[in-house]
């Protein structure tokens, strides 16, 4: 669970942050950017997302094991 979360984050650190960021629109009422990012840092986004979702799966499958 943990060694998860950790690669999510090594993923979140490799993003380029010398690539430059598009702000498309803004969100009127609700505090949201949509943005235009590169291809690479939108996978590395991605697999983020997909690892911090899998860690947070085994922390319930724990916790339903630990009752």
């Amino acid at each position: 669970m943990l060694e998860q979360r950790n690669q999510a984050v090594r993923l979140l650190i490799s993003l380029d942050p010398s690539e430059n960021v598009e702000v498309i629109r803004r969100s009127s009422r609700k505090p949201y950017l949509i943005c235009r990012i590169p291809q690479g840092d939108l996978y590395l986004l991605k697999e983020a997302k997909r690892k911090f979702a899998l860690a947070k799966k085994y922390r319930r499958r724990l916790q339903l094991l630990n009752f």
